[in-house]
């Protein structure tokens, strides 16, 4: 089920509602916590905007591919929204990012698995002052 800029905040709601447990790697209480402050916090105008741009994909990946920073991708082995795989589209558009995957997490890793996601982001870090 696809949301775009045209529809209307009462679908927007009703499918973020239906769909949000499957942006987690379970759905336990600090998930639920999480989820319900997300939508309670959820902006239309943001999300319109989201939607919004007057630059053409290619620009964006170009600029991207400019960044020689050092990036970290992250990922949730249990993503439901955009899956793994993006992760590794995502990383080779940079010129230097390891993309890592975070066991038992979904779309959010740092709530599903928040001490692994530390951990994957300290190590990330310690690399790069090394």
């Amino acid at each position: 089920m696809t949301l775009g800029p045209q529809d209307p905040p009462e679908r927007v709601f009703d499918v973020l509602s239906r769909y949000t447990p499957a942006g987690y790697g379970a759905w336990g209480q600090r998930q639920q916590e999480h989820a319900a402050a997300q939508l309670a916090g959820f902006s239309m105008t943001a999300w319109s905007g989201f939607w919004s741009t007057d630059r053409e994909a290619a620009s964006v990946v170009a600029d991207l591919a400019a960044v020689t920073t050092p990036v970290l991708v992250l990922t949730g082995q249990l993503d439901g929204l955009t899956g793994v795989s993006v992760g590794d589209v995502v990383a080779a558009v940079f010129k230097d990012a390891r993309h890592v995957t975070i066991a038992g997490a979904g779309h959010f890793p740092w709530v599903d698995q928040g001490e692994r996601f530390v951990t994957a982001v300290r190590d990330f870090l310690a690399g790069e002052s090394a």
